[in-house]
């Protein structure tokens, strides 16, 4: 999933390097305990586990209009919006209000 602004420009095969936002609020989100659980546990537990999890933060992700970044073992790493001039009129608060409500689901989803 990537912004339009990026997905436009890689389309069009002038896609930048990098770019520069301001009012844009990042979630990371590591698993306590994950490294010395997953060393007594199959391999194959570990990856289902992670699936399944990274799934269900995949799905909250798009429901709240976040962007995943990336996965890196089990940290998951989202990005709401950037203020953009398409849509300048949005509070950059917004932002930061949807990556709380997706900490707040990953959490349920955690208990589950």
């Amino acid at each position: 999933m990537l912004p339009k602004q990026v997905l436009e420009e890689f389309q069009q095969d002038k896609l930048k390097l990098a770019y520069l936002h301001e009012n844009v609020t990042f979630l990371f989100a590591d698993i306590c305990g994950f490294t010395s659980w997953a060393k007594g546990v199959d391999a194959c537990e570990v990856v289902t586990m992670l699936q399944k999890l990274f799934a269900k933060f995949d799905k909250d992700s798009t429901k709240f209009g976040l962007y995943k970044l990336c996965t890196i073992g089990d940290a998951y790493v989202a990005v709401s919006e950037p203020v953009t001039a398409e849509n300048q009129d949005t509070d950059p608060r917004e932002g930061m209000w949807l990556v709380y409500e997706m900490a707040k689901a990953m959490i349920g989803n955690i208990t589950e």
